[in-house]
């Protein structure tokens, strides 16, 4: 056992990681069973805390979080490219925000990925393909994304090979 003394001088007690135990995951009403994990962080939640900035590349060292929800704050900038190394990732939360550019190809690494949304950003560009990004076809998981183009999206990339264009010119009826 280790002990230490955070900054308000409260008395920590922390137990080395050697224990194996059975987690349960609950993510939108439904609960994945995980048997013989360690002690390890396996989902955070840091939606609606009014987070700024770019999302920290260092969350993605995170290998074995199986979670991550970072919505309804303000996080800006793109989705870090290191996103495809946390590989045990089951559920990605990045709604409602200012993130823009396009979707990182390395989330298409994410195998074991089964809930997505990154509605209501300002992301742009084609999504890309991938053995388990394929078998998310909802089109609400990208919603909001107006420049954003794929195959199950009513903009469908079909007329162009880059990320729609958008220009400062504006045509209105009158």
């Amino acid at each position: 056992m280790v002990e230490a003394r955070d900054a308000f001088n409260y008395l920590m007690l922390y137990k080395p990681v050697v224990d194996l135990m059975d987690v349960i995951q609950v993510f939108k009403g439904s609960e994945l069973e995980h048997k013989k994990t360690r002690y390890i962080v396996v989902n955070m939640d840091l939606s609606s805390n009014k987070l700024e900035g770019e999302i920290p590349v260092e969350l993605t060292a995170l290998a074995m979080l199986m979670g991550l929800n970072l919505s309804h704050n303000h996080l800006s900038g793109s989705i870090p490219d290191s996103i495809g190394n946390m590989k045990a990732l089951a559920s990605l939360d990045l709604s409602d925000n200012q993130l823009s550019g396009t979707i990182p190809p390395s989330m298409a690494a994410l195998n074991d990925l089964s809930s997505l949304n990154l509605s209501y950003n300002k992301l742009s560009g084609r999504i890309p393909t991938g053995k388990q990004l394929q078998t998310l076809i909802d089109p609400s998981i990208y919603a909001g994304n107006r420049d954003l183009c794929g195959e199950y999206l009513q903009n469908n990339c079909s007329n162009h090979e880059n990320p729609p264009a958008t220009s400062g010119a504006q045509i209105g009826f009158f």
